[in-house]
């Protein structure tokens, strides 16, 4: 099956109804990559994320306009050198790696509702007692973020960052748009992650804790 398990693939197959996948973790200090008001990606002054360091000005040969979205993804995927598991026609599961950890990335096609659909993952299982304030955090995280948002799937064990790029009346995405959704998808799940660390496994309240993350990834803490 290659580089995702059979359960994890099961997973991904819901990914239109709300399930997805998980590849790996680790955890490091590090600068991290911050999604600028506009969803882009903008990079702190000294930042380095390894792998990520070949996300950007990535080179397409991609013109015609009949191309399948999930074909881009592919052809991203492969110009960048990450994981990636060609699931179906309209499915792509990759795992990219950032500074805090690996994450699950996943692309679905739906001809419903026209529309080309990303879940970012990571494995998130904050303790019972600070489900509360984990909420609380998500609410305030969810108000920085402009394209996108951050849900808890606690029956996955997981936080997944969600976005839509709707393509009705026959828009055709392009492989710029495509790379800009991973890379912001990426992104902020970077930014962010401390702060979802700080509130389940801290005494740190929701507004501490993401304030931590904005003046880290401005590098200005």
């Amino acid at each position: 099956m290659g580089i995702f398990s059979a359960g994890a693939l099961f997973c991904f197959t819901a990914v239109i109804s709300g399930a997805t996948i998980f590849r790996g973790s680790r955890a490091v200090t590090h600068e991290m990559a911050t999604p600028d008001a506009s969803c882009g990606l903008r990079l702190t002054e000294h930042h380095n994320m390894g792998a990520l360091r070949h996300m950007t000005a990535t080179e397409h040969e991609i013109h015609s306009v009949e191309i399948h979205p999930i074909d881009m993804v592919e052809s991203l995927a492969a110009s960048s050198d990450w994981e990636f598991d060609r699931v179906g026609e309209d499915q792509i599961a990759m795992a990219i790696e950032g500074a805090w950890r690996i994450y699950s990335v996943n692309l679905a096609w739906s001809d419903r509702d026209d529309m080309l659909r990303l879940v970012c993952s990571f494995e998130l299982t904050p303790p019972e007692e600070r489900m509360g304030e984990m909420l609380e955090l998500i609410n305030l995280t969810n108000d920085q973020v402009w394209c996108g948002s951050f849900a808890l799937w606690p029956d996955h064990k997981m936080m997944a960052f969600r976005y839509g790029l709707t393509l009705a009346g026959g828009a055709t995405a392009t492989p710029e748009q495509i790379e800009a959704m991973v890379l912001t998808a990426v992104g902020y799940s970077e930014r962010f992650y401390p702060a979802f660390q700080l509130v389940g496994w801290s005494n740190h309240s929701p507004a501490e804790a993401l304030n931590v993350a904005i003046d880290e990834a401005y590098g200005t803490a």
